[in-house]
């Protein structure tokens, strides 16, 4: 899954409710989270069946 800010000052945050997911080079699993701000698009790759929680957020 490619997702790409719509924001000029957003940042995102994605939370793995279930399953596992990779992105920008980091495994996270059921309950892990990550907060992003500093890059435009991102990707995740899921590695197994997966539900996210993925929002942008405003850094105002």
């Amino acid at each position: 899954m490619d997702y790409t800010r719509k924001g000029e000052a957003t940042g995102l945050y994605l939370m793995v409710l279930e399953g596992e997911v990779e992105i920008a080079g980091q495994t996270l699993q059921r309950r892990d989270a990550i907060g992003i701000e500093d890059v435009r698009q991102i990707t995740v790759k899921s590695l197994e069946d997966s539900f996210l929680l993925l929002m942008e957020v405003s850094l105002l």
